[in-house]
């Protein structure tokens, strides 16, 4: 099983593309010195010693010609092997979130392999002759400490000596705050759903209120360091009263909406997309009457928006609408127990597992013998082509009640679901649950009294990030988030904020592809409030 602290990144097209590499007009020639490029050595073919600088970029060179004699010889020369001239490797120590560029002058080779510790070897890419660059990522202060990369340069079965670099990691402590901002820049409002755009930015998308009792939607991007412009904020549907559920960017930096709008006091959710940043907004899909929408989910091909359709039996069913592009939108209803009417289901997530939609929530009614209404935690499982439903409902033993708020799929394929368990009477607590295939539900986490669990996001450390409050007082939350690795009993680190006693929830995650964590919602004063947190 791979490392999950640690991953390599080697998609740099050219040297001048990778974050942070070193431009190749300095990099030394075969047998100069990094820092004085019109010096020059000699070599008996010994490994001169690795050298750093003191902007911790680590480099060494090699002459790769040997002391020859002044005797003349009549025999055809071997081929010449391939060779590693120089390397350039930095930032040396890492301790921000960010990579470890990586370039590679060599001689006679035709690619280069790299080993970071123990991890399978992997091709640097080609960016010219006798050139190689990639990345290095860290994306966890689990990874802090001494680390080697191994560079081995290969022609046909030809191979060099290797060259093995030390590096260091050096990251902030999980769970150490990086960034906070809540005031009144925009008014009150609260943040709905967090995105981390292609280009690295991180999307917020919200409710603000300009006006009194008048609630616009907005997006607004940041770059790594939290700073954005006003170029970086945008009103979603301007001059219509807009209340932001959810969103969703795609890789090529396509930006979906979820949003409950009002017209003529009609109120029905919408689903929009934007080609890009500050593109025009076009209307994909639109809601029935009284229908709420709680999540978007993102697939390659499709979309997907769940909540709960009221029903003529007075009942809620559970509802998926999946839209594809240019075809019509397919939507369905989904009831636990269609025949009888008794139960009430409401989707408060959905993710996409391939080509399966699974959506979470709770279904409400009389589970047990004594017919007394309860919420259980449901996972439903639908074919992405024909919607074909499976049903799964926790049992009494996640909980008398229970139900999910939030999904996310870890590497493996299973599901990581945060909700909420309590007894009777129900005094609702953060839950955690498990789902693979097969297995159904497992490891079910009570979290601390008081939690109220929102969102959730997965790391790619190997574990998940958990937003939501915490109750301090009576008339008091604190904005909250944890980390757990699925089947652990502690958390891995635990972040908390609080302004002021009032209410203050983290409603959205989201994690950055260098690990970066970031959790938004509404801090003290009703303000909008994002927090950056080291992973």
């Amino acid at each position: 099983m791979r490392n999950p602290r640690l991953a390599v990144l080697l998609t740099c097209a050219a040297l001048t593309g990778c974050l942070d590499s070193p431009a190749w007009d300095s990099f030394p020639k075969p047998g100069s010195s990094a820092t004085e490029a019109e010096s020059s050595t000699t070599s008996t073919g010994e490994w001169p010693p690795l050298t750093t600088d003191s902007g911790g970029i680590l480099t060494t060179t090699i002459d790769p010609t040997p002391t020859t004699s002044t005797g003349e010889s009549t025999d055809t020369a071997a081929p010449l092997g391939p060779s590693i001239v120089g390397h350039v490797l930095g930032p040396d120590p890492l301790d921000v979130a960010g990579p470890i560029a990586v370039s590679i002058a060599t001689e006679h080779a035709d690619g280069v392999r790299m080993q970071v510790d123990d991890e399978a070897p992997l091709e640097l890419a080609a960016n010219a002759a006798d050139a190689f660059a990639g990345e290095i990522l860290m994306v966890s202060a689990l990874s802090n400490g001494t680390h080697a990369v191994t560079f081995t340069a290969w022609r046909d079965e030809l191979e060099s000596e290797p060259l093995t670099v030390p590096f260091e990691v050096a990251l902030p402590a999980m769970g150490s705050e990086q960034l906070w901002e809540s005031g009144p820049l925009i008014g009150t409002g609260t943040i709905a759903a967090l995105a981390v755009a292609p280009t690295g930015e991180v999307v917020e998308f919200g409710t603000f209120f300009p006006m009194l009792n008048q609630p616009r939607c907005y997006l607004r991007r940041r770059d790594l360091a939290g700073a954005w412009s006003e170029d970086d904020f945008f009103i979603v549907l301007d001059g219509t009263n807009c209340s932001a559920i959810d969103m969703k960017v795609t890789a090529a930096g396509e930006i979906f909406t979820l949003v409950a709008r009002t017209d003529n006091a009609d109120t029905r959710w919408t689903l929009n997309k934007q080609a890009s940043w500050g593109a025009e907004i076009e209307n994909i899909g639109l809601g029935a009457l009284d229908e709420d929408a709680h999540a978007l989910a993102l697939h390659p091909d499709m979309v997907a928006v769940c909540g709960a359709r009221p029903q003529p039996t007075l009942d809620l069913d559970a509802f998926a609408a999946i839209f594809r592009p240019n075809a019509p939108g397919m939507v369905k209803a989904f009831d636990y127990d269609k025949l009888k009417h008794k139960f009430s289901d409401i989707a408060r997530d959905c993710v996409f597992m391939g080509d399966r939609l699974a959506l979470v929530g709770e279904t409400s009614g009389p589970h047990d013998p004594d017919n007394i209404k309860r919420k259980r935690l449901f996972v439903l499982e639908l074919a992405a082509n024909t919607l074909e439903p499976k049903w799964e409902v926790a049992t009494v033993g996640s909980g008398m009640h229970s139900g999910a708020t939030a999904v996310v799929e870890d590497d493996d394929g299973r599901l990581f679901l945060a909700g909420f368990s309590c007894g009777e009477p129900c005094e609702e607590k953060g839950a955690l649950w498990m789902h693979s295939q097969g297995t159904g539900l497992w490891w079910p986490k009570p979290l601390a009294l008081g939690v109220r669990t929102r969102d959730v996001a997965w790391h790619p450390a190997g574990y998940a990030v958990v937003v939501g409050s915490l109750q301090d007082a009576p008339l008091s939350t604190v904005f909250w988030a944890q980390a757990w690795i699925p089947g652990t009993d502690q958390p891995l680190w635990t972040a908390e904020h609080s302004d002021a006693p009032a209410f203050q929830v983290a409603v959205a995650a989201a994690v950055g592809v260098y690990g970066q964590v970031f959790a938004g919602g509404v801090g003290a004063l009703g303000y909008p409030a994002i927090a950056y947190i080291a992973g």
